[in-house]
């Protein structure tokens, strides 16, 4: 994220390919669901239901959760807010319907 967000190509040399006119910056947030689809969803409305008018930068995606359960909540509001998920664990056969998590991946 720190590299991205300076420029620096150094360790990643096909960044500087990529970020010649790109205004775009990379910040993270960490939420624990303690392993709960319920406090997953709940904590993803909240921080997507946001009134416009907060300053604050909307979240472009999310990576994560690693739990299918819980990705899959997670994926469902996604697909509702046109949000990007990536889980680097989930790996329910549920994720192959792409018409109750159309952005997950």
């Amino acid at each position: 994220v720190h590299h991205f967000n300076e420029r620096n190509s150094s360790i990643v040399p096909a960044l500087s390919e990529l970020l010649g006119d790109c205004d775009l910056y990379l910040t993270m947030d960490f939420f624990d669901t303690e392993f709960s689809s319920l406090k997953a969803s709940r904590q993803m409305y909240t921080h997507f239901s946001r009134p416009s008018t907060i300053p604050e930068p909307r979240a472009g995606g999310v990576i994560g959760p690693i739990m299918s359960e819980v990705a899959q909540s997670v994926a469902t509001l996604g697909g509702a807010y046109q949000i990007p998920v990536v889980s680097p664990s989930a790996t329910s056969s549920a994720f192959e319907l792409t018409d109750n998590s159309p952005t997950f991946g």
